[in-house]
């Protein structure tokens, strides 16, 4: 099948999942303390098991260097986001600074990991680990600065380090190293941690769609400005990388892995971030759910213009 028909595909499942998310809010069968407890679940355990399954496979050079690869231009690609955002979001807006964090940084775990293991199964969440570690790396180092200006407040370096590693990084690094040593794990405990795995799209969607219930549609529709900054981070920014490393010899699953998940909708710490350093975590939470409500329609146009791209050159 066609990449952007599975995309297509895997969105509207997703959809459909997040609309459920959405009606389980409404009729109250799931509160607000329990979409805290779900997001939980998701960070501390379903996300770090699906991250470390997808490293329980033969020991391929190839795959090895696509990671590689994918790290490398994560990280490029952030930075040409943080030059962009910079450029493109001035500082003469009072909310500057949750704008270009929104603008920067996706939600590479709760939707890239759904889309990207849909669409491309484990060897796309393979390189997609790559991708998350340079995000957690940058998130809790310039996005800290960013966040928190020159009057914010202070982290330790021990703060910082506890955060670096999140359960995502450390189930990276725990099954990269049974990758390259080809530990074997038990069958026993293989299947078990597959099957939490398994619960990583619908428990994500569902988590959106709880939080997207949360926010004042009606009031968030009716700022330009929300369309703007989404424009920049849905579309503008993942067609430029699409443009810069579409000349790059890379693998067009590592390609599309890391754009698909550097273009999704703006990362759920932006919200955490904007609580922790006062700068209006209303306005934040509006962007992620604006975003993640958008990015059903862009993410396919994203892999459309990649199509476009394979025929024209």
């Amino acid at each position: 099948m066609d990449i952007t028909l599975r995309v297509l595909q895997q969105v509207a499942i997703m959809l459909l999942l997040l609309g459920l998310g959405v009606l389980l809010y409404r009729i109250k069968l799931i509160t607000d303390e329990g979409n805290r407890q779900l997001s939980s679940l998701l960070l501390f355990v379903v996300n770090p098991a699906l991250i470390f399954i997808t490293y329980d496979q033969a020991y391929d050079e190839k795959h090895l260097q696509g990671l590689l690869l994918s790290c490398i231009l994560t990280a490029a690609g952030i930075f040409v986001m943080i030059v962009l955002s910079h450029f493109l979001v001035k500082d003469k807006h009072k909310e500057y600074q949750v704008e270009r964090f929104a603008a920067t940084y996706s939600n590479c775990g709760f939707i890239g990991i759904p889309i990207v293991n849909g669409v491309f199964g484990s060897e796309g969440v393979f390189y997609l680990t790559g991708v998350i570690t340079v995000f957690n790396i940058f998130v809790w180092t310039h996005g800290i600065l960013l966040m928190k200006g020159r009057e914010g407040e202070k982290l330790t370096l021990k703060e910082t380090a506890k955060n670096l590693f999140t359960p995502a990084l450390v189930a990276a690094l725990l099954g990269l190293i049974f990758y390259l040593l080809q530990i074997p794990v038990p069958e026993l405990i293989n299947e078990s941690i597959g099957y939490v795995a398994d619960m990583n799209t619908p428990l994500a969607m569902l988590i959106a769609g709880l939080t997207l219930a949360q926010s004042d549609l009606k009031r968030v529709l009716f700022n330009k400005r929300l369309y703007y900054i989404s424009f920049l981070k849905l579309l503008l920014y993942p067609i430029i990388l699409i443009v810069l490393f579409y000349w790059l010899p890379i693998d067009s699953v590592v390609l599309l892995s890391i754009v698909i998940s550097l273009g999704g909708p703006v990362a759920a710490a932006c919200t955490a971030m904007a609580l922790r350093f006062n700068k209006s975590p209303v306005y934040a939470s509006e962007l992620f759910a604006m975003t993640t409500l958008f990015s059903a329609v862009t993410l396919p146009l994203v892999v459309m213009f990649h199509t476009l791209m394979d025929f024209l050159f």
